[in-house]
Protein backbone atom coordinates (compact mmCIF):
# COMPACT_ATOMS: atom_id res chain seq x y z
CA UNK A 1 0.00 0.00 0.00
CA UNK A 2 2.83 2.65 0.94
CA UNK A 3 4.35 1.53 -2.72
CA UNK A 4 1.49 2.08 -4.30
CA UNK A 5 1.34 5.43 -2.33
CA UNK A 6 4.71 5.92 -3.62
CA UNK A 7 4.41 4.90 -7.25
CA UNK A 8 1.44 7.49 -7.59
CA UNK A 9 3.12 10.32 -5.96
CA UNK A 10 6.15 9.56 -8.37
CA UNK A 11 4.23 9.53 -11.31
CA UNK A 12 1.58 12.82 -10.67
CA UNK A 13 5.10 14.98 -9.92
CA UNK A 14 6.61 13.43 -13.40
CA UNK A 15 3.08 14.26 -14.98
CA UNK A 16 3.44 17.64 -13.35
CA UNK A 17 7.37 18.32 -14.67
CA UNK A 18 6.22 16.91 -18.29
CA UNK A 19 3.22 19.70 -18.75
CA UNK A 20 4.50 22.48 -20.93
CA UNK A 21 3.57 26.11 -19.22
CA UNK A 22 0.62 27.70 -20.32
CA UNK A 23 1.64 31.02 -20.50
CA UNK A 24 5.66 30.06 -21.94
CA UNK A 25 6.90 31.72 -19.67
CA UNK A 26 9.34 30.14 -16.79
CA UNK A 27 8.42 28.78 -13.02
CA UNK A 28 11.69 30.41 -11.53
CA UNK A 29 12.94 34.47 -11.55
CA UNK A 30 15.98 36.00 -10.10
CA UNK A 31 15.60 39.89 -9.87
CA UNK A 32 18.10 42.38 -8.68
CA UNK A 33 16.22 45.77 -6.86
CA UNK A 34 18.14 48.58 -7.92
CA UNK A 35 15.81 51.15 -5.27
CA UNK A 36 14.42 49.44 -2.38
CA UNK A 37 12.43 52.21 0.12
CA UNK A 38 11.72 49.89 3.59
CA UNK A 39 10.53 52.07 6.49
CA UNK A 40 13.94 52.11 7.87
CA UNK A 41 15.85 53.83 4.98
CA UNK A 42 17.35 53.11 1.09
CA UNK A 43 19.41 49.96 -0.93
CA UNK A 44 19.33 47.29 -2.87
CA UNK A 45 17.97 43.69 -2.94
CA UNK A 46 17.56 40.63 -4.32
CA UNK A 47 14.97 38.15 -5.11
CA UNK A 48 13.92 34.78 -6.06
CA UNK A 49 10.79 33.44 -6.91
CA UNK A 50 9.04 30.58 -8.09
CA UNK A 51 6.09 29.38 -9.47
CA UNK A 52 3.95 26.33 -7.71
CA UNK A 53 1.26 25.47 -9.17
CA UNK A 54 0.47 24.74 -13.19
CA UNK A 55 -1.62 27.42 -13.65
CA UNK A 56 1.47 29.77 -12.58
CA UNK A 57 -1.33 31.53 -10.09
CA UNK A 58 0.49 30.91 -6.91
CA UNK A 59 4.24 31.73 -6.07
CA UNK A 60 7.40 31.50 -3.13
CA UNK A 61 9.34 34.29 -3.31
CA UNK A 62 12.45 35.29 -1.03
CA UNK A 63 13.68 38.74 -1.03
CA UNK A 64 16.57 40.23 0.72
CA UNK A 65 17.44 43.44 0.98
CA UNK A 66 20.49 45.87 2.72
CA UNK A 67 19.23 49.12 3.57
CA UNK A 68 21.03 52.10 4.49
CA UNK A 69 19.42 53.95 7.34
CA UNK A 70 20.46 57.59 9.25
CA UNK A 71 18.02 58.34 11.58
CA UNK A 72 19.64 61.06 13.47
CA UNK A 73 20.60 63.12 10.05
CA UNK A 74 24.39 62.61 11.58
CA UNK A 75 27.07 61.15 9.86
CA UNK A 76 26.70 57.85 11.28
CA UNK A 77 25.20 55.37 8.58
CA UNK A 78 23.40 52.59 9.91
CA UNK A 79 23.21 49.53 7.73
CA UNK A 80 20.06 46.87 7.90
CA UNK A 81 19.45 43.66 6.76
CA UNK A 82 15.67 42.24 5.39
CA UNK A 83 15.08 39.22 4.87
CA UNK A 84 11.13 38.50 3.78
CA UNK A 85 9.94 35.24 2.58
CA UNK A 86 6.17 34.80 1.46
CA UNK A 87 3.61 34.27 -1.35
CA UNK A 88 1.94 36.15 -4.11
CA UNK A 89 -1.25 34.98 -5.97
CA UNK A 90 -1.53 36.39 -9.64
CA UNK A 91 -4.96 36.31 -9.82
CA UNK A 92 -4.77 35.49 -14.22
CA UNK A 93 -1.81 33.53 -13.84
CA UNK A 94 1.74 34.90 -15.67
CA UNK A 95 1.03 36.66 -18.43
CA UNK A 96 2.64 39.97 -20.16
CA UNK A 97 1.01 42.59 -17.66
CA UNK A 98 0.64 40.98 -14.24
CA UNK A 99 -1.27 41.86 -10.60
CA UNK A 100 -0.06 39.74 -7.70
CA UNK A 101 -0.77 40.14 -4.40
CA UNK A 102 0.32 38.02 -1.04
CA UNK A 103 1.67 38.34 2.68
CA UNK A 104 5.02 38.64 3.60
CA UNK A 105 7.11 37.87 7.36
CA UNK A 106 9.40 40.81 7.11
CA UNK A 107 12.61 39.77 9.57
CA UNK A 108 15.03 43.01 9.70
CA UNK A 109 18.64 43.12 11.77
CA UNK A 110 21.00 46.03 11.67
CA UNK A 111 23.26 47.56 13.84
CA UNK A 112 24.83 51.58 14.57
CA UNK A 113 25.56 54.17 16.42
CA UNK A 114 23.52 56.92 17.75
CA UNK A 115 23.95 60.02 20.01
CA UNK A 116 22.99 59.80 23.18
CA UNK A 117 22.14 62.90 25.72
CA UNK A 118 22.18 61.73 29.24
CA UNK A 119 23.03 64.51 31.73
CA UNK A 120 27.15 64.67 32.35
CA UNK A 121 27.53 62.45 30.00
CA UNK A 122 26.98 62.34 26.09
CA UNK A 123 28.80 60.24 23.73
CA UNK A 124 27.92 57.61 20.56
CA UNK A 125 26.72 54.40 21.44
CA UNK A 126 26.77 51.11 19.42
CA UNK A 127 23.23 49.34 19.28
CA UNK A 128 21.78 46.09 17.35
CA UNK A 129 17.98 46.53 16.03
CA UNK A 130 15.71 43.35 15.26
CA UNK A 131 12.80 43.77 13.53
CA UNK A 132 9.84 41.46 12.86
CA UNK A 133 6.34 42.34 11.30
CA UNK A 134 3.64 41.05 8.75
CA UNK A 135 3.23 43.02 5.66
CA UNK A 136 1.22 42.61 2.20
CA UNK A 137 2.39 43.52 -1.01
CA UNK A 138 0.90 44.47 -4.29
CA UNK A 139 3.06 43.26 -7.48
CA UNK A 140 3.11 44.88 -10.86
CA UNK A 141 4.98 42.84 -13.15
CA UNK A 142 5.98 43.37 -16.84
CA UNK A 143 6.98 40.31 -18.41
CA UNK A 144 9.24 42.69 -21.50
CA UNK A 145 10.76 39.25 -23.18
CA UNK A 146 9.86 35.81 -22.35
CA UNK A 147 12.63 35.89 -20.23
CA UNK A 148 13.49 39.72 -19.33
CA UNK A 149 10.73 40.88 -16.52
CA UNK A 150 10.15 44.45 -14.60
CA UNK A 151 8.22 45.04 -11.26
CA UNK A 152 6.93 47.79 -8.58
CA UNK A 153 6.44 46.42 -5.38
CA UNK A 154 4.08 48.32 -2.96
CA UNK A 155 3.65 46.83 0.90
CA UNK A 156 2.28 48.05 3.90
CA UNK A 157 2.09 46.45 7.09
CA UNK A 158 2.55 46.04 10.98
CA UNK A 159 5.50 45.50 12.77
CA UNK A 160 4.95 43.76 16.04
CA UNK A 161 8.91 43.69 17.20
CA UNK A 162 11.17 46.48 16.86
CA UNK A 163 13.94 45.87 19.86
CA UNK A 164 17.04 47.37 20.70
CA UNK A 165 20.10 46.83 22.74
CA UNK A 166 23.01 49.12 23.44
CA UNK A 167 26.43 48.51 24.35
CA UNK A 168 25.73 50.34 27.52
CA UNK A 169 24.03 47.58 28.65
CA UNK A 170 20.33 49.15 28.25
CA UNK A 171 17.66 47.98 25.72
CA UNK A 172 14.21 49.14 25.00
CA UNK A 173 11.54 47.51 23.04
CA UNK A 174 8.76 49.74 20.84
CA UNK A 175 5.30 48.82 20.10
CA UNK A 176 3.34 47.58 17.30
CA UNK A 177 4.09 50.20 14.16
CA UNK A 178 2.93 50.66 10.50
CA UNK A 179 5.85 49.64 8.09
CA UNK A 180 5.86 49.86 4.82
CA UNK A 181 8.03 49.34 1.44
CA UNK A 182 8.20 50.09 -2.30
CA UNK A 183 10.63 48.55 -4.60
CA UNK A 184 11.45 48.40 -8.61
CA UNK A 185 12.87 45.28 -9.57
CA UNK A 186 14.82 43.70 -12.87
CA UNK A 187 14.33 39.89 -13.51
CA UNK A 188 15.88 37.34 -15.23
CA UNK A 189 12.64 34.42 -15.86
CA UNK A 190 13.65 31.18 -16.61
Amino acid sequence: MILSGLGLLLSASLFAQSKTKPSGYGNNLITFTPASIIDRGIGIGFNYEVLLDDEQKIAFVLPLDIIYADPNNDNEINIYSYISPGMIFYPAGMRKFNYGIGPNLVLGYGSGSEWQWQPQNQRYVDYTNFRMGLMVNNYFLINVTRNFSMQLNAGMGLRYINSYSYNNGTSYRQGINVMGQFKFILGYRF
